[in-house]
């Protein structure tokens, strides 16, 4: 989960919904417009963090009782094990990019992490003989799915900079760089170089605010999730004319 301190507590937005706003922006990006494997790539990016169900985990909350922040979880092999399971069964081009996500958080982190990303190494070669799929495009369409994960995070960690000044996204898929900026507030935004195919569009951000500043136990802090009220945010992104 995505979890942001607040004066009156703190705003929950739910890991699945952050996939599902990162989709939507995947949806408008002229990179894919056309491309035949456009709905697999929507998929993957919809649901590259569907293992982190938080009414279907443990240790949700910090020794002195503030919810875990998704910068703090570790690597667990069962939840990527569970990941990949579950990538697999919609389609194997979907497993390969989940499998480049889990990379991506993961290589390097630990021994154990390291190990588990060379075994996927080995999955992947014969996954992209299968798809026929060169590494190169693999690694574009990842980027492109990393992009959208990236700019999500931005809008759900709400790290949109005051005064209109520019905050990098990530490096497209040419290795370009793209800046996010503010127009007349937080809520209406721009990106150049302008990658989408409409000129303007709206994101729905669910927010969750939760006004106890700790938890005694992890059912304690799911019951108040699960009761805690809705806020919709809208953000409009729009072509800076």
């Amino acid at each position: 989960m995505i979890v942001t301190y607040k004066e009156n507590g703190w705003d929950v937005i739910l890991q699945r919904h952050h996939g599902k706003i990162a989709a939507t922006l995947l949806n408008q990006l002229t990179w894919v417009k056309d491309d035949q494997r456009k709905l697999d790539l929507l998929l993957a990016t919809a649901e590259h963090d569907d293992s982190a169900n938080e009414f279907e985990k443990s240790n949700l909350i910090t020794k002195t009782g503030g919810p875990i922040d998704f910068h703090m979880e570790m690597f667990s092999e069962e939840l990527c094990d569970r990941l990949m399971k579950q990538a697999f069964t919609r389609g194997l081009f979907i497993v390969l990019l989940i499998s480049c996500h889990i990379q991506f958080l993961y290589d390097g982190a630990s021994p154990e992490a390291t190990a588990y990303c060379r075994r996927l190494q080995l999955f992947q070669r014969e996954w992209r003989r299968q798809l026929d799929v060169t590494e190169a495009a693999m690694r574009r369409y990842y980027t492109i799915l990393q992009w959208c994960d990236a700019f999500s995070l931005i809008l759900c960690q709400q790290q949109i900079p005051p005064e209109g000044r520019k905050l990098e996204i990530s490096k497209g898929p040419e290795g370009e760089s793209f800046s996010l900026f503010s127009l007349s507030d937080e809520n209406y935004l721009s990106v150049e170089p302008w990658p989408f195919v409409s000129p303007s569009f709206t994101l729905n951000l669910e927010i969750r605010t939760l006004t106890s500043l700790s938890f005694k136990s992890d059912r304690q802090f799911l019951d108040e999730l699960w009761a805690a009220p809705l806020s919709i945010r809208s953000i409009t992104i729009c072509k800076n004319s």
